[in-house]
């Protein structure tokens, strides 16, 4: 499973990170939230995982890239959290949306959790 994971181009990456985010931005941003399971803080698992595989994506774009971990890492975290800012600060103008400081929280943890992953699986190549 892991050398599948590894051995697709990152411009598949690419566009999957690209229609991930679009996937965040609708659930984040859409009219109505997308109702959380029935469980115990439902809505910040939502987040944590909208953004976990966000990053994996995004960090999967990078694999075959000049650009150095700590380049690579930065990139996603910092463009991780200025989407999490955004679709936070975003809410307070939708209808229906109120932002939650703790989701951005909830979305950087999510990422954290992302970039865990794809670093087990770069070790594992």
């Amino acid at each position: 499973m892991i050398s599948v994971v590894t051995r697709i181009s990152p411009s598949v990456y690419r566009w999957l990170t690209l229609g991930w985010t679009l996937i965040v931005l609708y659930a984040t941003l859409g009219e109505r939230p997308v109702e959380p399971p029935n469980i115990p803080f439902g809505d910040k698992i939502i987040h944590a995982s909208l953004f976990m595989i966000w990053a994996f994506f995004l960090s999967l774009c990078f694999k075959k890239h000049p650009f150095t971990e700590f380049l690579t890492l930065s990139i996603v975290i910092l463009s991780g959290m200025l989407l999490g800012f955004m679709t936070e600060y975003l809410q307070a103008y939708m209808p229906g949306r109120s932002p939650d400081p703790v989701d951005f929280i909830v979305d950087v943890i999510g990422m954290g959790f992302g970039l865990i992953f794809t670093f087990i699986i770069k070790k594992n190549e």
